[in-house]
């Protein structure tokens, strides 16, 4: 365990048995000694009077607390897990808990005040101590804990999101993680931003992708020049950095337990899935006051990259025509357009998106969105 949790950020935590939760969850520990449960005050952070202390590689190389206390180092028996009760051997004591090496895969406990003299009057070197951390709502023995922010998806619908927050509703590149109804999927998405061949998501929008291809709970994780994504020691997205993929410190890896051995077949099912269909974006920021930008998606069609006839207008309330922001073919992509009302009045007025497939059609695709001028 890293540290205490944030309690405004969910996570995405996963035990061995493949089970998944996404979740924004709190944290409690207890140390159990004899017949006695010591409440854990914290992971990884600075001892306090009366405070007892876990810490592990992740503080650093020592414990950096004064000579006041008590501190052991302890190991499990089995494996570190949170969400079910670890039994642990001491393996040795600190005189008078000072600043304590922190071996890698051990634990030191830290403890002071009346706390402390209760520990050094009932702990010896190779005594068996009993923890239980717990971070919930998870799944039980828990193993490995991810947090993203915010969550998108939650029991199969789109959560609510603060218009007003440039983190949502701005398009970047975007990785986030989901699970299907019964939780027997798990989908890894990344989405490519700020680069000519896409622009990337808003919140809203990846909410809606992650939709279309079946996530009943799903999270954001940290995306922009991050987002990548390897499959085979291969990077098969593009990332938005000009070097290319960055160093980061947390990925999730989907690791095959398949025999080593030739391929003789690979089925894929289905053969064909299109996900992204013709899309208008709702504009953002909306109310706006004078400029808004509005965005639009054209799939793949044909199997080729020949274009389509695309128009892109703004009506007012009465259905005038008041500007046309887009009037021409366009290949498949993600586009964005930036619509200046500062030569109308405060009102309601629509977008309104129409893509013709075959010439001199009356629109095969239509769909119009609503925006409020404020001044």
């Amino acid at each position: 365990m890293l540290r205490n949790e944030r309690t405004d950020w969910p996570t995405v935590g996963f035990n061995s048995n493949n089970e998944v939760s996404i979740s924004k969850p709190y944290f409690s520990g207890v140390l159990i000694l004899k017949d006695s449960l010591l409440t854990v005050s914290g992971i990884n952070k600075v001892r306090e009077e009366n405070n007892l202390i876990f810490y592990n590689q992740f503080f650093g190389d020592y414990t950096g607390t004064s000579n006041t206390g008590f501190e052991a180092i302890v190991n499990p028996i089995n494996a570190w897990l949170a969400n079910d009760t670890v039994y642990c051997v001491v393996d040795s004591i600190s005189p008078v808990g000072q600043n304590t090496i922190i071996p890698d895969g051990s634990m030191v406990v830290s403890a002071s005040g009346t706390i402390a003299n209760y520990m050094s009057l009932n702990i010896c070197i190779n005594d068996t101590i009993k923890i239980l951390l717990n971070i919930l709502p998870s799944v039980s023995m828990l193993k490995e804990m991810m947090g993203g922010h915010p969550i998108v998806i939650r029991d199969g619908f789109s959560v609510s999101m603060d218009p007003n927050n440039s983190f949502i509703y701005t398009r970047h590149p975007r990785t986030a993680v989901g699970i299907n109804k019964d939780t027997t999927k798990l989908f890894l998405v990344t989405v490519d931003g700020r680069q000519a061949s896409s622009l990337g998501m808003n919140l809203y929008e990846l909410a809606d992708l992650m939709l279309q291809i079946g996530v009943y709970q799903g999270i954001n994780l940290d995306g922009g020049g991050s987002t990548t994504m390897v499959i085979r020691n291969e990077v098969v997205n593009s990332p938005s950095d000009a070097s290319g993929e960055r160093p980061v410190s947390n990925a999730l890896l989907v690791v095959s337990k398949a025999p080593l051995d030739t391929l003789t077949s690979l089925d894929v099912t289905p053969e064909f899935s299109k996900v992204f269909s013709f899309k208008l974006f709702q504009n953002y920021p909306n109310p706006f006051n004078p400029t808004t930008k509005i965005g639009y998606a054209l799939p793949l069609l044909r199997g080729d990259e020949r274009g389509v006839l695309v128009t892109l207008k703004v009506f007012d309330i009465l259905g005038r025509e008041v500007a046309t922001l887009v009037n021409e073919e366009k290949p498949a992509g993600s586009y964005e357009v930036e619509f200046d009302g500062s030569n109308l009045p405060s009102g309601v007025y629509f977008h309104q998106l129409k893509v013709y497939l075959a010439e001199g059609g009356t629109g095969d695709f239509m769909n119009t969105k609503k925006m409020i001028l404020l001044r």
